[in-house]
């Protein structure tokens, strides 16, 4: 529902950052993509979306794998506090279990190639938006508008609403990850019996127990960090995808400028 709360939004998205950049704006390519945000705010949006849905799972899935962490740094500590407290090696439920780091493996793979599709569609969409409006933009050129303006438009048109929006994704996926599993991890420690060293007649059947120890392992209790740097790290590897994608897509502007448009039909 989260998800799909951000893919309805992104409409939203765009047409409130074109009035914002409207109102805010002294620039001539600015004022160019806040009109044309403002006046189809779902064009690209799609795309947009899907890219967002990757957003959300990705950093989710980041809080999860924090998670994860820390619950198998959390079993580390209490198997030592175990070997402490009964001189013997970590106990049955004490050693870390590679599984789920290993699945949430699996999942950034997922995440990283749904990115890569969807900054491809975005390149589709930046390319077509440059083509469909060829005869607007030779117009614009032939009336002294440089190509550069019109690059900057179209960039700010890609990014005005691209930055609050992978942001409100970010902020969604960790909330996600971080609500379901909850801030802390908890490993139980409790009251343990062990075999004295040197005592051959530990836990035997009608043995008198004197050579069983008792001994207390406290609770281990660690807080999940916030993991401010995968999420960096996946907001910048967005913006580098999405940057590259507008990059390319800006390459047919100078084919789509030409005075020879204005004589299409």
């Amino acid at each position: 529902m989260a998800a799909l709360g951000v893919v309805l939004g992104t409409g939203w998205i765009s047409h409130a950052t074109g009035r914002v950049l409207h109102r805010l704006a002294r620039r001539p390519a600015p004022l160019l993509a806040a009109r044309r945000l403002t006046a189809d705010p779902w064009h690209g949006s799609r795309t947009l979306a899907a890219l967002l849905v990757a957003v959300v799972f990705g950093t989710g899935a980041a809080a999860v794998r924090a998670y994860f962490t820390t619950a198998d740094e959390a079993r580390r500590e209490a198997g030592r506090l175990y070997a402490e407290a009964t001189g013997e090696e970590d106990g049955p439920g004490y050693e870390p279990d590679p599984f789920y780091l290993d699945a949430m493996d699996v999942v950034d793979t997922a995440v990283t190639v749904g990115l890569v599709i969807a900054a491809a569609g975005l390149l589709v969409t930046v390319a077509e938006a440059v083509v469909a409006r060829r005869r607007t933009h030779a117009a614009l050129t032939a009336a002294g508008v440089p190509r550069s303006v019109l690059g900057r438009a179209l960039a700010w048109q890609t990014f005005a609403p691209l930055v609050p929006a992978v942001l409100l994704a970010t902020a969604v996926g960790t909330l996600m990850g971080r609500g379901y599993f909850g801030p802390e991890v908890v490993e139980h420690g409790g009251p343990v019996e062990f075999c004295v060293t040197g005592s051959d007649d530990c836990f035997v059947p009608g043995a008198s127990g004197e050579g069983i120890g008792h001994a207390e392992v406290p609770d281990v209790v660690r807080t999940v960090p916030v993991p401010l740097d995968d999420l960096a790290l996946h907001g910048l590897g967005v913006m580098a995808l999405v940057a590259a994608a507008t990059g390319l897509g800006l390459l047919f502007l100078r084919s789509g400028t030409s005075v020879e448009e204005l004589r299409t039909g």
